[in-house]
């Protein structure tokens, strides 16, 4: 007698992965899944050996972890998931880390606004930049603002901005 609800099914991925906060050390690593778990990430300099790995015992929807410990300007690797499963990693998965402070290593930034709102023109804006900078390390993607119409709700971020984006998502880190 009662009322509860059971989780079951396949745990897959719905949003992400996407990557925050990237500094010459660290970085954080965000997405969500359809049903709450723990949280894992692998991750290592070679595509073929993640031989380092992060993990939460906490069981959530919204998967944030962050990477410490990272050498500077360095391209990483990694997967996402729960322990004992991945979700998503292959080698499209990767970030470069920030240069170290005082460095004179170039960086580049994507920079763009008002670009969330389902046109053809977002789609091609997002087309040439891949074309444009393909081969190349983009250091981060930097938004300025009105980023999903209407009105910016959850649903918007989602079909407008995540599902549009989602290879930029897996290696550019994002600053809004």
């Amino acid at each position: 007698s009662g009322i509860f609800q059971t989780l079951s099914g396949t745990l897959y991925v719905t949003r992400g992965a996407y990557l925050q906060l990237s500094t010459p050390s660290s970085i954080y690593i965000r997405w969500r899944t359809n049903n709450a778990s723990d949280t894992k990430v692998k991750y290592g300099t070679s595509a073929s050996n993640l031989n380092l790995a992060v993990s939460n015992s906490v069981q959530t929807t919204e998967h944030i972890l962050q990477l410490t410990g990272l050498a500077a300007n360095t391209k990483y690797y990694y997967s996402i998931g729960q322990v004992g499963s991945v979700l998503q990693g292959d080698a499209n998965n990767f970030f470069f880390t920030a240069p170290a402070m005082g460095s004179s290593v170039p960086i580049k930034f994507w920079v763009t606004g008002d670009f969330g709102n389902g046109s053809t023109g977002q789609t091609a804006v997002r087309n040439s930049f891949s074309t444009y900078t393909a081969g190349q390390t983009v250091n981060g993607w930097l938004w300025l603002g009105d980023n999903a119409y209407s009105n910016g709700t959850d649903q918007e971020y989602q079909t407008k901005v995540f599902d549009v984006y989602n290879s930029q998502f897996k290696n550019i880190p994002v600053f809004p």
